[in-house]
């Protein structure tokens, strides 16, 4: 599997989990283009690895904020 801090730079990352609801969102539209891009070349082994990253760094997150991004953004 390839290197999550690859495929997703870390200031995408922070920004995601910041307060400000404009900032999440334009980080889930570039994190959107990267799954596109991903799919497009056949990447679906680094696709599982970003949704992994997602998911256990967001939605089971211990830290309430995070975890709101991930519901709001369903």
């Amino acid at each position: 599997m390839a290197d999550s801090s690859s495929l997703i730079p870390a200031s995408v990352l922070l920004d995601l989990g910041d307060k400000i609801y404009e900032k999440q969102k334009n980080v889930v539209c570039e994190i959107v283009g990267i799954i596109k891009h991903l799919a497009f070349y056949g990447e679906h082994d680094k696709i599982s690895t970003v949704i992994n990253l997602l998911t256990l760094e967001f939605a089971l997150s211990l830290q309430e904020n995070l975890r709101k991004v991930s519901s709001r953004q369903s």
